[in-house]
């Protein structure tokens, strides 16, 4: 198996690992655009401001880590980059991350650093996956304390606080203060473990340690033993809870739903309180079908995302979302149109108001813009001859004429019950994917809903 770059990003620093090699230093001095702080610093604003220009942000951080990734020997495009990123980021940040990576990397995911210290602590510790874990980011200027649950596959973060002025030179002084976020992170959960994160010194870790170790045993994770983790062969297995939508060859473009600030907390004004979030990792996939509700009671499709946008009324008609603008065929209703990995674009999926169980997902993805059908078709194929649930997948086809659309074709079987049919369709660098899923046997009474969705997209440049 073909080693993969692992990248762990903090607010100040980087750690790479590339097979055996290993590297760190500062996110900072761009020497190409007279970047002389960490772009990082600057991810809101977009731009960071220079003697001669504004500097793109995701241009001078993907320069920079570019660097990185050749100090441990990996000349680019890497094949794929495993990243971590700060866990309270959102989506726009991620955004910029995501940028950056993609300019010098073929393929890539994303983990939150709280999901990824609490993945290595349990394999390190061999605790069971569905453990609760406590994690805090201590940075060079600010603490996020997560809470982890169910380790295994995604991960998911269930609370997140961000502490704006403890840092580094601040953490043991004030760990009283970090003893009181703990507590309000944890609430009534039942906690296995906590694990701390960050380029601590002897003193600060055995400080944290004594104040913190009545609550849950404490462990601590250099970040060099992070990116490790990160750097195993185990961490970018496609290991998904059910097929995912078939990705671009970056595989990049968006991140997580924003974990949205609520304005002042009761115990702190310097707290940023961040609603509890599902953080999935942006795992390299192919497919989006998911597997109908058990009782056929239900009509409605089991979506198997606890975090899933409610569904709304009736919505009939023209729907612009992200880089497409698509119609509602009648007698159908929006399900969800939130982003559901990290690194996506709004993915719409209908369902019918009332009858039988179908679902009709769209899906968009930012691409390289040299890639055309026979490419994305390739790249498909390349996705589920690695896939573990290769036998799902069937008819890959590049240049099929539905809808009087061009685009690549094929079949998923996600469940024994049901088969969805994918028009993937690609203008400049936008990937747009249609899928149209039923029960077997009922594509005839599907496909003239399914035709109208597919005709009616419309890409935005």
């Amino acid at each position: 198996m073909t080693a993969h770059v692992a990248l762990h990003l903090t607010d100040s620093r980087v750690w790479v690992r590339y097979g055996r090699e290993e590297w760190d230093g500062p996110v900072a001095m761009d020497d190409a655009a007279q970047v002389q702080m960490a772009p990082a610093w600057f991810v809101d604003s977009g731009y960071c401001a220079t003697p001669d220009r504004a500097v793109p942000i995701a241009e001078s951080l993907g320069r920079i880590l570019r660097d990185a990734i050749g100090e441990v020997g990996c000349r680019p495009p890497a094949e794929l980059v495993v990243a971590t990123y700060p866990t309270n980021w959102g989506t726009a940040r991620l955004n910029v991350l995501a940028t950056a990576v993609r300019s010098f990397a073929n393929e890539a995911e994303f983990v939150p650093i709280a999901v990824a210290a609490a993945r290595a602590a349990a394999a390190r510790a061999k605790r069971a996956q569905n453990a609760n874990t406590v994690v805090l980011e201590i940075g060079a200027m600010t603490t996020v304390a997560s809470c982890v649950g169910q380790v295994s596959e995604h991960g998911r973060v269930v609370a997140c606080e961000l502490i704006t002025d403890i840092g580094l030179a601040a953490c043991s002084v004030r760990r009283d203060e970090l003893v009181e976020v703990v507590d309000t992170v944890i609430g009534s959960r039942r906690v296995d473990a906590l694990v701390i994160v960050g380029d601590l010194v002897a003193t600060d870790i055995d400080a944290l340690t004594d104040a913190l170790s009545s609550r849950t045993p404490v462990e601590f994770l250099a970040a060099r033993d992070l990116v490790r983790h990160v750097g195993r062969p185990t961490v970018s297995e496609r290991q998904v809870a059910r097929p995912e939508p078939v990705r671009n060859i970056d595989w990049v473009a968006a991140a997580p739903a924003d974990r949205a600030a609520a304005s002042g907390s009761p115990r702190s004004a310097r707290r940023v309180r961040m609603l509890a979030a599902a953080a999935l990792v942006a795992v390299v996939a192919v497919g989006a079908g998911v597997a109908f509700a058990a009782s056929r009671e239900d009509r409605h499709l089991d979506t198997a995302d606890p975090a899933a946008t409610p569904t709304t009324d009736t919505d009939v008609g023209e729907l612009t979302l992200g880089r497409i603008r698509v119609t509602i065929p009648d007698g159908w209703r929006i399900q969800s149109s939130e982003p559901q990995q990290p690194g996506q674009l709004p993915r719409l999926e209908i369902v019918p108001i009332a009858g039988p169980e179908r679902r009709i997902t769209v899906t968009q993805y930012v691409i390289r813009s040299d890639l055309d059908l026979e490419g994305i078709a390739n790249v498909l194929r390349r996705k589920v001859d690695e896939s573990p649930n290769e036998a799902n997948y069937e008819g890959i086809e590049a240049d099929v004429v539905f809808a009087g659309r061009h685009g690549v074709t094929f079949r998923e079987n996600p469940d024994g019950r049901s088969q969805v049919r994918w028009h993937v369709m690609v203008d400049r660098d936008t990937q747009v994917g249609v899928g149209c899923q039923g029960l077997f046997g009922e594509w005839d009474a599907l496909s003239s809903d399914c035709e109208r969705v597919v005709s009616s997209v419309v890409i935005s440049p």
